[in-house]
């Protein structure tokens, strides 16, 4: 009865610890993917405003 119990509670703690494993990695990507989505959105509305806000700017990089 010992070996089982033994056997179990190795089990159950692997399981423990693959889904913990699982879970961080899964908020690492969730946070990453936030992250870039955040600075390509942010990128591209200073990007937007400066070319609304300053079109003579935009004709100078035209002209060249």
């Amino acid at each position: 009865m010992s070996v089982v119990v033994v056997l179990s509670v190795v089990v159950v703690l692997s399981v423990v610890v693959v889904l913990s494993v699982v879970v961080v990695l899964s908020v690492v990507v969730v946070l990453s993917v936030v992250v870039v989505l955040s600075v390509v959105v942010v990128l591209s509305v200073v990007v937007v405003l400066s070319v609304l806000l300053e079109p003579s700017s935009l004709l100078l990089l035209q002209d060249i």
